[in-house]
């Protein structure tokens, strides 16, 4: 550990070109907002080194996540590293292994950046900023494997260094494989315990090659989501990736947060994280009871508008609503323009796009609609038309049915005795939740 005050910030998956999965038909319109979401974000990042006056920022992980990366989005972080180039700050990347190869080594070289390889150590030179210090201040940055048997030894005649190593695995973790071994299939790990597991791999690292700082990236475990319940195991390994790409990245705490961290002779590391991200994805849950009504919702939908305290640098954010329970007013939602009405009075923060996901509850479908071999039938039917797979086949259901005219010809034939909510409940009965279409034709 140095004997000089340090400050750098830390920043985990980037991912400028936000590939955003799991959420239905976006507009063009959008789309069009949607795409300057990485400037925004590299300019908030870009402050942030400002105000805190940092010699360096670390960048590790997924920078575009999408293959190839936009034109666009190369752009953007050339220019990034040119503006921090221009103030003096060095920018270090450790991008995810497939991201080297997607773009050619001349862009690489290109970048005003220090670009890390694989067990080979970089070193920037700081002036001391302690008067009772050396002069300098030496920083080893390593970019290692983990599993890897080589590693640059650092110089000990050094006595005012601080060594960072970025621990990269391509599979899970060495102790999240432990915890998922330890546990059986279907069962939940609770994102406490992989944190403790994470600890132990970072502790684990410094005790094994002396780092004072270890940056984990490249492979986290996230469970797959229970088929009867709208509740998401989730568990990361980095500090926090800064443009989630899913509702479920979205639910953990730190992402679209920066680290800064500052090094106190004698008082150890301190973290200290800020929102940068400019984008915010929103999951929302609510219960609904058989007596509920619309105006009820509506209460609730606003409330939790109303409880929505987006930061400063949040230009847009997508909700999603997790309708749970059981009674009429579930299906009703299927019906597009009762859910254009209730966007609509919603006052108060404008979500960029509402997302409405539907979890009728199982037992209670299984009790009102007991025999339903029609609507299995045509369910059975629909898989063999469906772009999708088994499980999102119910992903926007009637705005499918309108326009295939195979799947309008079946229901005519099976005419009035099979309704639009016997194959909705069939379709809940045979796992998960339903997808109703989010936005087209939203006025905002």
């Amino acid at each position: 550990m140095p004997q000089s005050p340090l400050r750098f910030l830390h920043a985990d998956q980037l991912n400028l070109d936000v590939p955003l999965e799991g959420i239905s038909a976006i507009s063009s319109s959008s789309l069009q907002e949607l795409s300057t979401a990485p400037l925004n974000l590299l300019d908030n990042l870009l402050e942030y080194a400002m105000e805190e006056s940092v010699p360096f920022v670390l960048l590790t992980g997924t920078l575009f996540g999408a293959d190839p990366p936009s034109l666009a989005a190369q752009s953007a972080l050339r220019q990034f590293a040119a503006e921090l180039y221009e103030l003096g700050v060095e920018l270090v990347l450790a991008p995810h292994p497939l991201e080297r190869q997607l773009l050619s080594r001349q862009y690489w070289d290109e970048l005003e950046a220090i670009l890390l390889e694989p067990n080979l150590s970089a070193s920037i030179e700081l002036e001391s900023s302690s008067s009772h210090a050396h002069a300098h201040l030496h920083v080893e940055i390593q970019l290692r494997k983990e599993g890897s048997n080589g590693y640059a030894a650092s110089d000990p005649s050094r006595e005012n260094e601080f060594r960072i190593v970025v621990l990269e695995a391509d599979e899970p973790f060495s102790g999240l494989q432990s915890l998922l071994q330890a546990h059986t299939a279907g069962s939940e790990i609770s994102e406490a315990a992989c944190g403790h597991a994470l600890e132990q791999v970072i502790e684990s690292t410094h005790r094994t090659i002396d780092a004072d700082y270890v940056a984990l990236t490249g492979y986290g475990y996230r469970a797959q989501k229970k088929r009867d319940s709208h509740q998401h195991s989730r568990f990361y390994h980095a500090a926090g990736c800064l443009m989630p790409r899913t509702f479920e990245e979205a639910q953990v705490e730190k992402v679209g947060q920066a680290t800064l961290v500052r090094v106190e002779p004698g008082q150890g590391i301190h973290l200290t994280s800020r929102r940068v991200a400019p984008l915010r994805l929103v999951p929302v849950s609510i219960q609904v009871h058989p007596a509920d009504s619309k105006r009820d919702l509506e209460r609730r939908l606003q409330e939790e508008i109303d409880a929505l305290e987006p930061a400063a640098v949040e230009k847009l954010f997508i909700i999603e609503w997790n309708i749970n329970g059981a009674g009429d007013l579930l299906f009703e939602l299927a019906d597009t323009e009762l859910r254009r009405d209730l966007e609509k009075k919603l006052k108060g923060s404008r979500p960029l796009i509402h997302q409405w996901k539907l979890w009728p509850d199982r037992n209670a479908l299984e009790h009102a609609y007991s025999q339903e071999p029609l609507a299995s039938q045509f369910l059975e039917q629909l898989q063999q038309y469906a772009e999708t797979n088994p499980g999102n086949l119910v992903s926007d259901f009637l705005s499918r049915l309108e326009i295939d005219s195979q799947w309008q010809h079946r229901l005519r034939q099976l005419g009035t005795e099979l309704s639009t909510e016997s194959i909705l409940a069939a379709a809940c009965q045979q796992g998960g939740a339903y997808f109703v279409s989010t936005e087209e034709g939203v006025e905002r």
